[in-house]
């Protein structure tokens, strides 16, 4: 605006450019008022800012269903019904145990699984389970299970988990 009013002067252009200048300043705090109170308030533009919030934040619980619990969150969650048996992903689990691919495994790889695949079971049978240790040990279920070889277990495992958790 400096540089403006000192060209405008040279060419005497003074009162005009003073009332444009003046105009041009009221735009930009406008603006800039604007954009900082929009940051403010999550967004940019009209679009809003994403967050990397890796915590859940529950907002919403419904319990009058029977055997399940609706659950409304964000950040990295976006389960809309919780069964507190889970008992889909008991079956399969058991499912799994009981299968010729697994029964097909070395002892030694029978055992890890089967390690894993209680520590799941045990979290899956509570009445409150931890959604975030059942879906990290899920996750160790399925890769043992993929790096073991064991396709069936695997496809049936995701199907459930990704009703679940997704």
């Amino acid at each position: 605006m400096a540089e403006i009013t000192e060209k405008a002067s040279r060419l005497g252009l003074g009162a005009v450019t003073t009332n444009h200048l003046e105009k041009v300043r009221s735009k930009l705090e406008n603006l800039r008022e604007q954009a900082l109170d929009d940051f403010s308030h999550g967004m940019i533009g009209s679009e809003r800012l994403k967050k990397d919030d890796p915590v859940v934040s529950i907002i919403n619980s419904q319990t009058n269903s029977p055997g399940a619990i609706q659950q409304v969150g964000v950040g990295k969650f976006s389960q809309t019904a919780f069964n507190e048996h889970h008992s889909p992903l008991v079956a399969a689990i058991d499912a799994a145990l009981a299968s010729d691919e697994f029964k097909a495994l070395e002892p030694l790889s029978q055992q890890g699984f089967k390690d894993i695949a209680e520590v799941v079971r045990e979290e899956a049978v509570k009445p409150h389970p931890d959604s975030g240790k059942l879906q990290r040990w899920s996750t160790r279920l399925l890769e043992f299970a993929q790096k073991a070889g064991m396709r069936v277990a695997e496809s049936a495992l995701v199907q459930v988990l990704v009703k679940i958790f997704f």
